[in-house]
């Protein structure tokens, strides 16, 4: 999809429509945190770069800082890499307000000169500080995190913004302890209500409790790029047979 717009699938759609477009009475966003749980090659990424790039270009945030944070360097520079590819793609974005957009690879940085924003990507294997004041960020792949340090030091310092907003990616992990497992199951309970909590937009893709793991409405259930053609349904019969 290289060179095209960016069009999200239906399933994307509605939960854009929803973080960006619910709003409270002083034209704030309602939702600060949102929780993206779903199988890998969905396109949650590459739906992500996307925000991340409107927080840091489209929100007017002077002195914004945009991060996405991963428990590992490479893993960290995967949303820099699409980012990066949508700037330069994209030439109302290279060239911002007539001012060129300045992409540093070696650092995994974007800066956008006319705003004084940039984006930066993070990973918990290195020494991230306290004193960051993120306008957004996305942390990726929760449930490779070991701990929660480095999602506290977003969150903390996402109270000096106005309108801040965190996205929290994951796939479904293997053990029932950790952060991962801890925010799935705060969002359980944001669902079946016994948590209250307006600013905290959950989706879930999850196989129902006693499903036939070789049953495709069931892959389908769980994965909504079977349903929209964005995977391809017979690399997925592959691997259920390996």
């Amino acid at each position: 999809l290289a060179g095209t717009r960016f069009v999200p699938d239906p399933w994307q759609a509605k939960g854009l429509r929803e973080v960006f477009g619910t709003l409270k009475t002083d034209g704030q966003r309602q939702y600060t945190t949102v929780y993206l749980e779903i199988p890998k090659k969905n396109g949650k990424t590459t739906m992500t770069a996307g925000c991340l790039l409107k927080c840091l270009c489209d929100e007017e945030e002077y002195g914004g800082e945009v991060y996405s944070c991963a428990a590992k360097r490479d893993q960290a520079g995967k949303l820099f890499e699409i980012m990066a590819a949508m700037v330069r793609g994209c030439p109302a974005l290279d060239v911002f307000r007539g001012v060129k957009t300045r992409i540093y690879d070696r650092e995994k940085r974007i800066y956008v000169p006319k705003l004084d924003s940039y984006y930066q990507a993070l990973s918990s294997d290195a020494n991230v500080e306290d004193g960051i004041n993120p306008s957004a960020a996305a942390v990726d792949e929760l449930h490779r995190h070991r701990s929660r340090d480095l999602l506290d030091i977003i969150e903390d310092g996402m109270v000096a913004r106005d309108n801040p907003l965190l996205f929290i990616l994951t796939t479904a992990g293997g053990d029932q302890v950790g952060p991962a497992w801890d925010m799935h199951e705060y969002a359980l309970s944001v669902f079946n209500g016994t948590k209250h909590d307006p600013s905290f937009h959950a989706t879930i893709y999850v196989a129902p409790e006693g499903a036939d793991p070789g049953d495709e409405e069931v892959w389908k259930a769980c994965n909504p790029g079977l349903v929209t053609g964005a995977m391809d349904i017979e690399k997925v019969r592959d691997s259920y047979r390996k």
